[in-house]
Formats: C-alpha cells, structure tokens, sequence
C-alpha cells in the first residue's frame, strides 16, 4: 500500500475536480431531461384541453341544431383528440409554405381514417361490415 506522504498534495484535489465534473454534467443531463419530459408532457395536456373545449363547442352547436329542428352529427371524442394531437405534431416542426398543403393533407389523411373507422364501427348489423384482417371469402 501507497504511504500517505508519497502521494503528491495535487491528486486529491484533482480526484475531487473531477468528481464533482462528474456528478455536474450528470445533474445537467438529469434537469435536461426532465425539462424535456415536462414539456412534452404539458404539450399534451395542452393538446387534449384544448380537444375536449373543441368537442364542448361542437356538442353546443350540435345541441342547439337540434333543438331547432336542423339535422346534425357530432363526432365522438376521440376524433377530436386524433385531430389535435396530429395537426400539433405536424405543425410542431418548422414548415415552409411549400410544405403547408403537404402536411395538412397528412392530417386529412389521418382523419379520414377515423372518420371511416366510426362510419364502419356505427354501421347497422344487417350492412355488411369489411374488416382487414378477414380472411374468408367465398
């Protein structure tokens, strides 16, 4: 074993430097990351709050329709939610004007999806109902 007195005075420090480089960069990248989760996170709740508002309008404007004999259709929950949900993600990237059309088609894409999911799902039991994964065929 090293005797004390032949360890120069500098390691010590040097070990105690770099311990606490160490344990800095580790509480750097650990606040980082929750920054990162919390904002995600809060992005969302925003998403979904402001989904739900949506569909509390809809269903206003769906309850007065009725009311005053129109016909009218309000979509479930969940297509408001889809909705947000993608367009955030979608515009939540930088996007030239060029590519404006492109990624609101994405979202219509998105939502035609859902909108015939619902339209399936909703169908009378005597219409016949297509299911992708159906392998039957006569």
């Amino acid at each position: 074993m090293a005797d004390v007195a032949s360890v120069p005075a500098w390691v010590p420090v040097v070990s105690a430097l770099g311990g606490g480089l160490v344990v800095g960069v580790l509480n750097v990248l650990n606040n980082w990351l929750n920054k990162k989760f919390e904002e995600k996170k809060h992005h969302k709740e925003l998403m979904l709050s402001l989904a739900v508002e949506h569909w509390k309008q809809s269903k206003d404007l769906f309850i007065q329709s009725v009311h005053n004999g129109r016909r009218a259709s309000l979509q479930p929950l969940d297509t408001y939610i889809i909705h947000m949900m993608k367009l955030a993600e979608v515009l939540g990237t930088e996007i030239t004007k060029d590519e404006l059309v492109f990624k609101l088609k994405e979202v219509d894409e998105v939502m035609s999806v859902v909108e015939n999911y619902h339209r399936a799902k909703d169908a009378p039991p005597w219409e016949e109902k297509q299911t992708p994964h159906s392998t039957w065929q006569e």
